[in-house]
């Protein structure tokens, strides 16, 4: 990477998230979670802005999902080795799905162009 580059993309650390401490990632505030949710997608968009793809965003009901389904994965045990040997958690999924009655909950690594 040559040094203009290098300079551009550089960690910079915040003093104000040194103080903050999470005691438990299973059983974190709706706050806490909305706040980490922004800061991923923040860093997500700025990779699709370079790659033309569509932002993401957040609201209430993409975070009451992702905690539902980090939720029944906590509770099934569900960690890499169920992931390598059955893929999903179809079941969690499902469930955080029906709690919206009208969508299909997953997680993956894709996306979508939209012309």
């Amino acid at each position: 990477m040559n040094e203009g580059l290098r300079a551009a993309n550089t960690y910079k650390s915040n003093a104000n998230d040194k103080l903050i401490v999470i005691e438990d990632v299973n059983n974190m505030s709706d706050e806490l979670l909305t706040e980490l949710s922004l800061f991923a997608s923040d860093l997500v968009n700025q990779v699709r802005a370079k790659f033309g793809t569509v932002s993401t965003s957040v609201t209430t009901s993409s975070v009451k999902a992702s905690d539902l389904v980090t939720d029944g994965y906590v509770a099934d045990n569900y960690g890499w080795e169920s992931i390598v040997e059955f893929s999903h958690n179809d079941s969690t999924l499902d469930k955080a799905g029906n709690y919206f009655t009208k969508v299909t909950v997953g997680e993956n690594l894709n996306t979508w162009k939209t012309f």
